[in-house]
C-alpha cells in the first residue's frame, strides 16, 4: 500500500506540475523522484517496526469469535 501511495503521488505531481506552487523552483526530475525519496523511508520504517502477524490487540483485549 505504501508503494501504491508513492506511485499515486508521483503521477499526481507529474501530471499537475503546472498548477503546483513550486513549479518554477524545482526541476522537472524532482517531481518524478521526490515522492519516492520522502515516502520510501517512511514506508520501510513502518514495515520494519510493525511486521505482519505481530499486531497488538485493540484496547488490550483479545477479540475472538
Amino acid at each position: 500500500m505504501g508503494a501504491s501511495y508513492i506511485l499515486l503521488l508521483t503521477a499526481f505531481y507529474v501530471d499537475n506540475r503546472k498548477n503546483l506552487p513550486l513549479r518554477r523552483e524545482l526541476p522537472q526530475i524532482a517531481f518524478w523522484f521526490l515522492p519516492a525519496v520522502i515516502g520510501s523511508p517512511i514506508t520501510l520504517y513502518v514495515v520494519w517496526t510493525h511486521p505482519p502477524g505481530q499486531s497488538e490487540p485493540v484496547g488490550g483485549a483479545m477479540f475472538w469469535a
